[in-house]
């Protein structure tokens, strides 16, 4: 037996799963990867972060560095507040499916959540903390 994809044939030996179970098996997949694409958003968020400090502290402007100055300071509370609130759901996610047997076929709804949750958020927090860094940093951005 051969499936056709659009004039590709895949041998029946080299299907998933078996036909038509490729979709579930990708979004049961996607459930446990959720986490280490969270962890690692948080780490661009955060480098992106400690660059633009450190640069902050060194780049004068008016006789001072521009770590500074307040409008400044507030943009990087900010950044680093969303940058922990992105660790935090992406530990508190972790620690949901850590609790769970390994089992694909049972990913409770619970962990499914968190994941979910931790992985746009954590997504969403590394653009916008490396845009904001790449405006902290000028010209040099």
């Amino acid at each position: 037996m051969e499936i056709i994809l659009e004039d590709v044939r895949v041998p029946a030996k080299n299907i998933l799963g078996g036909e038509t179970l490729g979709f579930p098996i990708l979004m049961k997949t996607l459930d446990l990867t959720r986490i280490p694409v969270a962890a690692q958003a948080v780490g661009i968020a955060q480098g992106a972060l400690d660059y633009a400090v450190n640069y902050t502290k060194e780049r004068t402007q008016f006789g001072k560095p521009i770590f500074s100055f307040q409008g400044l300071q507030w943009m990087m509370a900010d950044m680093t507040t969303q940058v922990e609130a992105a660790r935090q759901l992406t530990y508190k996610a972790a620690s949901v499916f850590e609790k769970f047997p390994k089992n694909l076929d049972r990913v409770p709804k619970e962990a499914v959540r968190q994941s979910a949750m931790a992985k746009l958020f954590a997504g969403e927090t590394a653009m916008k903390v490396t845009t904001d860094s790449v405006q902290l940093l000028g010209g040099y951005g």
